[in-house]
């Protein structure tokens, strides 16, 4: 009880958890929207982990934390403490200087993908080759009615899929990707495929309500992947399926800047605590055959179940 309180004595420590409702952030993010050294961030840091208001977990030299309200009288304290997070001119000051944080490096991620759109098959391919994995995607996928891609890049998994399913849709941040995509597709004579221009972690989605959504070696390229799940929940009809195939967790620091990537793939525990998270049901897994020469592959699945269930951790 006293390290509890002891973590909450500071004003500082506060900043962080208020900060942190906003969405799992690595110390780089913090000490940025914060205007603060990383050395004084690390030590508050330290004394919320240890109190388990926050968990951790490290992806290569990077660390990146998000809130755990399952301590008891955190929890019981967790409301008020939003409540004040909510009116506070301070809390909300630096909530504004991550969100522009957010938003420049989404800026950044989509003029790298309009740069490289005409190599980016070869590009991704060449630079982190991955073990083969589509065939099985493709199985989990199966023959739906309707089917939502995000992060459709050049359109091959759009193309492969085209002939089975009746509606598709292919979302993409980057023109210049959605532009190869639509040149591929129209070439393969395919043209009931409507392709949109958007942002996987803003999108708005209206009623759109599909079969199956696919995330094909996208997640790994979102800043909060657990904020772009619950969005993608929202546009599966009850009994409709959520598909994931990313980079089993790697080392490879230098794919952040060689191909714009937020996140060194996933575990499949994280992606499935993820799924379970958001409320999906049913979650399958199964991770590629290890290749000493080529990236391992996750796969991962859940569907949403019939009735409504809320989704767990929400305040």
């Amino acid at each position: 009880m006293l390290q509890v309180f002891k973590a909450l004595a500071d004003p500082t420590r506060l900043r962080l958890l208020a900060l942190l409702t906003h969405g799992e952030l690595s110390v780089q993010d913090i000490t940025t929207a914060l205007d603060m050294g990383q050395s004084r961030i690390s030590r508050h840091l330290k004394i919320l982990f240890q109190a388990e208001l926050i968990s951790q977990q490290k992806q290569g030299t990077w660390s990146y934390y998000r809130l755990h309200v399952g301590q008891e009288l955190f929890a019981r304290i967790w409301p008020l403490l939003r409540e004040k997070f909510d009116h506070d001119p301070l809390y909300r000051e630096d909530a504004s200087n991550l969100v522009r944080l957010l938003e420049s490096r989404r800026q950044q991620s989509r003029e790298f993908f309009d740069q490289h759109a005409r190599r980016w098959d070869e590009l991704s391919s060449n630079l982190l080759p991955t073990s083969d994995y589509l065939t099985e995607l493709r199985r989990r996928i199966g023959s739906p009615t309707s089917l939502l891609e995000i992060g459709v890049g050049t359109g091959a998994l759009l193309q492969e899929l085209a002939g089975d399913i009746s509606r598709l849709i292919g979302i993409d941040q980057s023109a210049a990707m959605l532009e190869e995509a639509r040149s591929r597709l129209e070439k393969a004579g395919i043209r009931h495929a409507d392709l949109r221009l958007g942002d996987m972690e803003n999108l708005l989605l209206g009623d759109i309500q599909v079969d199956t959504i696919v995330l094909n070696m996208v997640l790994h390229h979102a800043e909060q992947p657990l904020l772009v799940l619950k969005k993608m929940v929202q546009a599966l009809r009850p009994g409709g399926m959520l598909v994931i195939a990313d980079y089993l967790e790697h080392k490879h620091d230098w794919v952040r800047q060689a191909l714009a990537d937020v996140w060194l793939g996933f575990t499949t525990d994280t992606l499935l605590a993820w799924l379970d998270e958001v409320g999906l049901q049913q979650l399958e897994a199964e991770v590629t055959a290890q290749d000493s020469k080529k990236q391992s592959v996750v796969l991962v699945s859940g569907v949403r179940p019939e009735t409504t269930v809320e989704t767990k951790g929400e305040e």
